[in-house]
């Protein structure tokens, strides 16, 4: 009966056969690999491996192999279980992730020795925002610079052209984190990788700035978001970000960027972390509770971010006077 959406009726309860058939976790990672292996080559290999991702989140991914690339992606299985928990039929959960792999998957082997060479690496090392306090594990392998209470850590981008080059399109980039190895290997010091990727950032994820209303408007008037109207986009809230919206919230950290943008606007900010993708900047003159604003990121980061998209649980203020950002 598994995946059936018959009902057997008892009084007042409805109660669907197929959840009584559902399988564990663990069984729905071994029926995957079992089911899996009947869809690919003899050589290739299949299994399922933790993943600690950003603030401590830890993943099962899936990982397929073939001996013909050496770089695969990672398909995370967690959500894809929770679809089936929800009633979606196994069979239909196997497709997806076939379909998943087929549009990631690599076409050629991509060279890694480069990545010994820090010349070869030097030019595409940027900057990426993270919480310190939900990544002390993280933060014990990694080269890292305190910023408050988050923590500048430093990946290798690959621009979109780079991954396109190699059978991947239509993504805003991806990254490889650097580790303390890493710098060993280089014979670099922390303070050297940070000079280099605090040029390299802007360059490689160059500034966007916006009023957040100007994303919204053209869809509110084709009719596709009724949630907003007109009148509530003319409230001075800004985003900012990077052109790709892709580990954006480092424009933070951008020469002179809060400093031009307060003195556009004639105010201090105040600095609200939207994710480690993008902030949201807002005129200090109109908040009138740093509380109330905090109350309202605590509950939007439980309920709208992912959990390893996550940045800070409250505001931050960019003051004027001394041109410095300190904790609301």
């Amino acid at each position: 009966m598994k995946g059936s959406s018959v009902r057997v009726r008892l009084g007042a309860l409805f109660i669907c056969p197929c959840l009584l058939s559902y399988m564990t976790y663990e069984q729905f990672k071994q029926e995957l690999i079992v089911s899996l292996s009947s869809r690919f080559p003899e050589d290739t290999e299949i299994s399922v491996e933790e993943v600690v991702k950003n603030n401590g989140l830890c993943l099962d991914g899936l990982l397929i192999s073939t001996p013909s690339v050496n770089i695969f992606p990672t398909i995370y299985l967690n959500p894809f279980y929770e679809q089936y928990q929800n009633g979606e039929p196994f069979s239909s959960i196997l497709e997806k992730i076939v379909s998943c792999y087929r549009k990631h998957q690599l076409s050629e082997n991509i060279d890694t020795t480069f990545f010994s060479d820090y010349e070869q690496v030097r030019h595409h090392v940027v900057l990426k925002l993270i919480g310190q306090q939900q990544n002390q594990k993280l933060l014990e392998k990694v080269p890292f610079i305190p910023f408050l209470d988050l923590a500048i850590v430093f990946c290798y981008y690959m621009t979109p052209p780079q991954l396109q080059g190699h059978g991947l399109s239509g993504a805003p980039g991806a990254t490889i984190l650097i580790h303390n190895d890493h710098l060993a290997l280089w014979r670099i010091t922390p303070a050297q990788l940070y000079q280099q990727a605090k040029s390299n950032t802007p360059k490689l994820l160059p500034l966007s700035f916006c009023p957040l209303g100007s994303l919204f408007k053209p869809l509110i008037e084709r009719g596709d978001l009724t949630d907003i109207s007109l009148d509530e986009l003319d409230a001075p809230l800004f985003l900012l970000t990077n052109a790709q919206r892709f580990l954006g919230a480092a424009t933070l950290l951008y020469p002179k960027v809060l400093s031009r943008i307060a003195e556009e606007l004639g105010d201090d900010l105040i600095i609200i972390p939207s994710s480690i993708h993008e902030l949201l900047l807002l005129p200090f003159r109109m908040c009138a509770s740093l509380q109330d604003l905090t109350d309202l990121v605590v509950e939007i980061n439980g309920t709208q971010v992912a959990p390893d998209e996550l940045l800070a649980n409250h505001v931050y203020i960019y003051e004027r006077s001394r041109g410095e950002v300190c904790c609301g």
